[in-house]
């Protein structure tokens, strides 16, 4: 009985047409005491590919219940994204959002998923395996501004996207993973002069050494955009004098877009940092050469958005 109410609810929320609040739902009772195997298991994408996935997790949950975590952020790499291109995928997890990107990049593109927990790096290698994808590759190290090993600390035990490399106090480590040098890692992927690559960053905080990482590789090889989750402007975290992620990238000749909670179309807010706070955390950023009017011109070719 439990598992036929489970696949009834399914088959109603993959109906859910809205591009926000789905992690909202599955904390909703009852759909929150649901009961889910703590084993691996495949389910389906939106896009029609299985995955392998923990469906007792935040992040598999939400793949086996709505087949995507964050729909607005998928739309936003289907308008960033060409065939050709390269998606680096810092902070995979188990590849959600990189495997649903695949259509996106086409059979030249490539998806490089880098992911330091062990455990959502065999699950990734499970998916690849299954269908033998020879454009997805796994790197199961964290980047940063520096090489060696850092303690990785588990925030919540229901949500492995929520570890973290950032210290935490109530929080023990619950393993030591590699880190490398953020420029010197994207170095090693010989992307060359002619490869248009995009970035998804997603590494709970500690996106702003990402960046710093990043900084001496971008004097060479700008990327197309980067996608990024900050919480910094919202919560007003950062101690005085310390850069964001937005002085970075501004220092860096970026431009700065907040992609807020949606209901039926994708907004993207210029961000001015002396301006009004952004209300949500996830943000885009283009380099100068993609302006405002090739960024407007992007979007609407997916329909659904609004570029203010």
């Amino acid at each position: 009985m439990h598992a036929f109410l489970t696949k009834c609810l399914r088959h109603l929320l993959w109906r859910y047409p809205l591009l926000s609040g789905h992690g909202s739902l599955i904390q909703i009772p009852p759909i929150r005491y649901l009961q889910f195997p703590k084993s691996v298991c495949f389910t389906k994408l939106r896009n029609g590919l299985d995955i392998a996935v923990f469906p007792d997790d935040f992040i598999g949950r939400c793949a086996y219940l709505f087949g995507d975590v964050d729909p607005k952020i998928t739309l936003a790499l289907r308008a960033l994204l060409n065939s050709g291109d390269t998606l680096v995928d810092v902070g995979a997890n188990v590849g959600v959002v990189a495997f649903q990107c695949l259509a996106y990049v086409g059979a030249t593109g490539r998806i490089v998923a880098v992911e330091p927990q062990p455990t959502c790096c065999d699950a990734l290698t499970q998916t690849i395996t299954r269908h033998t994808l020879a454009n997805v590759e796994v790197h199961q190290i964290a980047l940063s501004d520096k090489n060696g090993q850092l303690p990785l600390f588990q925030r919540d035990e229901s949500n492995m996207g929520m570890s973290t490399l950032e210290p935490q106090v109530r929080a023990m480590p619950e393993c030591h993973v590699r880190v490398e040098n953020a420029s010197d890692f994207l170095a090693t992927l010989s992307l060359g002069n002619n490869t248009s690559y995009v970035l998804k960053i997603d590494v709970e905080g500690h996106e702003k050494s990402v960046l710093r990482g990043m900084a001496d590789y971008f004097a060479t090889h700008m990327p197309k955009a980067i996608l990024f989750e900050s919480h910094n402007l919202k919560n007003e975290s950062l101690p005085d004098g310390e850069a964001s992620e937005f002085h970075i990238l501004s220092d860096l000749g970026f431009e700065v877009y907040e992609l807020p909670k949606a209901l039926m179309r994708l907004r993207l807010n210029r961000v001015i940092l002396d301006g009004p706070r952004p209300t949500g955390t996830d943000f885009l950023a283009v380099p100068p050469e993609i302006c405002s009017a090739t960024l407007r011109e992007r979007f609407q070719a997916i329909g659904r958005v609004l570029v203010t």
